[in-house]
């Protein structure tokens, strides 16, 4: 199964839920998607300030998620995502 990290970079839950639940109507069954939210930082970044303030707590949720997400040796590049009506990113 592969997994996926959704990094919510503000301190709503109810955001990190939301965001959740939209990427997994997207998802193949073979994906496991993974919420975290900033335990720290703004409630909604609407501004530079409220986004500079979140730069080190989402590096650090990457950082603490490193070893549980890497990617095995033996999985093959993950492809490109596609958006609906079948167009690549």
């Amino acid at each position: 199964m592969r997994r996926i990290l959704l990094i919510n970079p503000n301190i709503s839950q109810n955001t990190t839920d939301a965001m959740l639940a939209i990427a997994r109507t997207m998802l193949p069954p073979d994906f496991e998607i993974v919420g975290a939210t900033a335990r720290r930082g703004a409630r909604m970044i609407m501004d530079p300030s409220a986004l500079a303030l979140s730069v080190e707590e989402v590096v650090g949720i990457g950082r603490h998620h490193h070893r549980r997400f890497r990617r095995p040796r033996s999985w093959p590049s993950a492809p490109s995502p596609r958006l609906p009506g079948g167009r690549h990113r």
